[in-house]
């Protein structure tokens, strides 16, 4: 399988799922149920929350800084 073939196959995946995502999320929310809402900003908390270590890591190489004196190195 061509290399282009594969990419737009899961590029029509994920934009699938998205689209099937808004429509729950839209549903529940017109319905007055909050649960998702709240489960999705609890996810986008977690994932900027892990965003800001992968750059704090990035910038000031915490792995060698913090782990290296513990691992004798």
């Amino acid at each position: 399988m061509k290399p282009q073939v594969q990419l737009l196959g899961f590029i029509t995946v994920g934009v699938t799922a998205a689209v099937h995502l808004c429509t729950l999320l839209l549903r529940d929310y017109m319905l007055g149920r909050r649960a998702w809402l709240r489960i999705l900003i609890a996810a986008l908390v977690l994932v900027l929350l892990f965003l800001a270590v992968v750059g704090a890591d990035a910038l000031f190489d915490l792995r060698t800084r913090l782990i290296g004196p513990l691992l004798g190195g």
